[in-house]
């Protein structure tokens, strides 16, 4: 498998390309939305059930990257 699929197939591949994607269109919703077809495209299925449920995870990979860098 390719490295960029390999990528997508992480919770934390899925979020950067999320991250790289949300300048190329015009709200976050639309970005996650391109970027789930992607997903379903290869996986078959979807990665999360909905925006909510990737921005509650995202949010809380973010939470604890903050606190890992405020550790150091």
């Amino acid at each position: 498998m390719e490295p960029a699929l390999q990528k997508l197939l992480s919770a934390e591949g899925f979020a950067d390309y999320f991250f790289e994607m949300q300048d190329l269109y015009p709200s976050q919703m639309a970005a996650y939305e391109r970027l789930e077809d992607f997903h379903i495209n290869v996986m078959g299925r979807r990665r999360y059930s909905e925006f909510d449920s990737f921005r509650k995870t995202l949010y809380r990979r973010m939470k604890k990257e903050r606190l890992k860098t405020s550790q150091q």
